[in-house]
């Protein structure tokens, strides 16, 4: 994401803040891609020891019931988990920067309109009827910011389980899913891979210029 140098002094300019949030989570996301297989071998390494201390006599096929035990926990509960956190983190960052960005612009509108005093769940949609509102402009953001903000609350209120769900929304889950290989239903848990993930941040902070930069328009700034 992209901010505008010479604004940062600007009073109220949401920029710089915006763009250190989202900023801080693709840090994030790059390093959790970097040590998921680590942390997926390392486990599969001291399992395997385990088991050689414990059971010295038999072999990988006698204990083939530990051996699932195993491999759900390191294929689908540790990357449910540790990946189901970066969602949780991308979205939320851009929470805090719609919000921030959005009241910047209340205020260059001289309005007393916040974004979340509109009766929308949707966050996505409730963005472009804020702006359409406020400056008359029609802005429109990808299909995917819902879904990932679907998947945000079934990591952050079911842990990534699918047990809960009622059918409109597993019809939902369900739908993403087949447009996607990257996204997986085993049992009652979503697995996302990360290369869906990283799309996932590509999208929210694509989505998060596009809102800056409609800012950067409507409102241009000098330092004159």
């Amino acid at each position: 994401m992209e901010f505008d140098l010479h604004r940062i002094f600007e009073d109220g300019y949401p920029g710089l803040a915006a763009s250190a949030k989202i900023g801080s989570i693709g840090d994030y996301l790059k390093t959790v891609a970097e040590y998921l297989p680590l942390i997926q071998d390392q486990s599969t390494i001291r399992f395997r020891a385990r088991l050689r201390a414990k059971y010295p006599e038999l072999n990988d096929d006698d204990l083939s019931e530990e051996w699932e035990s195993h491999d759900f926990t390191t294929q689908v509960q540790i990357p449910c988990y540790i990946g189901g956190s970066v969602v949780v983190a991308i979205w939320s960052a851009f929470e805090c920067a719609t919000n921030e960005l959005c009241q910047y612009v209340s205020a260059r509108e001289s309005s007393p309109l916040k974004l979340n005093d509109l009766r929308e769940s949707d966050l996505r949609k409730k963005i472009r009827k804020f702006i359409k509102i406020l400056t008359k402009e029609d802005i429109e953001f990808p299909t995917v910011v819902s879904d990932i903000q679907l998947l945000r609350n079934i990591y952050a209120h079911h842990n990534g389980s699918l047990a809960k769900l009622d059918e409109k929304k597993m019809q939902q889950i369900r739908s993403i899913a087949s447009t996607c290989n990257d996204i997986q239903l085993k049992g009652d848990m979503v697995v996302l891979g990360m290369s869906y993930i990283c799309i996932c941040y590509d999208v929210i902070d694509e989505s998060l210029q596009q809102l800056l930069d409609l800012i950067h328009t409507k409102y241009p700034w000098s330092n004159k």
